[in-house]
């Protein structure tokens, strides 16, 4: 078992949650980050662990944001910075989207500089968007960076979270090369993530992710099913958090990117699987035959040759709604 403790920032979310119940699951203290009291007891309930506190910084982007946690816990070890603005604002994107995710990565690191010198890991959550261009057949690989300009991120809610995990992430690596931290620098890059809930009573309060997998499959239409699905490429919770857990007990992740893609999904792929595993959950059929998924633009094997292969993304979408039947959601 491991004895250390570790930070987990955004810690409410999907990526946050998982991470949080693995994590003391084998054995770490961990600190929750939240953005107010109100979340940090709901999450405090669903945890349900004396190891786990939470701490409020309520503003990543304010300067200084991270000091007095970092000032008043010199047990941490470990950094797992998932925070991050999501892709609901549809206006101010630069105030709102942009300067929070870079700004705030800065903040912590800066904080981690002049108040945490015990600090042995740091684990950034970027995105697989951070990778691809848009308009190319390119396939992008852990060192492929997206072409997207800030001036063209500030355009809507999806470029801006595009440009904001790019950019953000370009801080974590100039930070890396200037500074020469003694701590570990990982940054992981999953795509869509989908999969079952780690705790099954946050399922009633569904976060971003798996509020977009309950709504394609609950849809009544592909054309429907196909919006929701607007971003193809996907990747397994699990198979996230096992990325960061390995980029913060193994040395040989130090310096690298980490991409998380294990496929494609459309409308057919989904309905297929509905339709062989759960069928009398939908009306709908898959063409026969079923519409090519897209093509995967991601090639992720020099990460998997350091975690292993990749949860498919069918198991992924059965054990999802399996859990949502055994909830009643589905």
């Amino acid at each position: 078992m491991v004895e250390s403790t570790a930070l987990v920032t955004g810690a409410n979310g999907f990526i946050g949650q998982a991470l949080t119940y693995q994590l003391l699951q084998d054995g770490y203290k961990v600190i929750g980050q939240v953005r107010s009291t109100e979340k940090g007891k709901q999450l405090s309930a669903l945890v349900d662990d004396t190891s786990f506190s939470y701490v409020v910084v309520p503003t990543l982007e304010q300067k200084g944001a991270f000091d007095k946690v970092l000032e008043e816990n010199h047990q941490i070890e470990t950094i797992f910075h998932i925070a991050s603005p999501v892709t609901k604002f549809k206006d101010d994107i630069e105030s709102k989207m942009l300067i929070p995710a870079i700004e705030g990565t800065k903040n912590i690191l800066k904080s981690i500089t002049d108040k945490a010198p015990q600090l042995k890991h740091f684990v950034y959550t970027s995105s697989s968007i951070a990778q691809l261009n848009y308009g190319a057949d390119a396939i992008a690989d852990e060192d492929s960076w997206s072409d997207i300009t800030y001036e063209e991120s500030k355009v809507n809610g999806f470029t801006g979270y595009a440009g904001s995990k790019k950019f953000a992430e370009k801080e974590v690596w100039k930070f890396r090369n200037e500074q020469k931290p003694s701590f570990t620098i990982t940054t992981i890059l999953p795509s869509l993530v989908f999969g079952p809930q780690a705790y099954e009573g946050s399922i009633f309060h569904l976060t971003s992710s798996a509020s977009v997998f309950e709504s394609a499959i609950k849809s009544k239409t592909k054309e429907e099913m196909e919006a929701a699905l607007a971003f193809p490429y996907v990747i397994d919770i699990r198979d996230v958090v096992k990325a960061h857990i390995f980029a913060a007990e193994n040395e040989q992740a130090d310096g690298k990117r980490l991409s998380l893609s294990n496929g494609v999904v459309n409308a057919d792929t989904i309905l297929k699987i509905l339709n062989d595993n759960f069928p009398e959950k939908t009306t709908l059929k898959a063409n026969d035959p079923a519409k090519p998924a897209p093509i995967n633009l991601f090639n992720s094997q020099r990460t998997q040759a350091l975690l292993g292969p990749f949860i498919s993304p069918e198991k992924t979408v059965i054990d999802t709604i399996e859990q949502l039947i055994k909830n009643k959601r589905f």
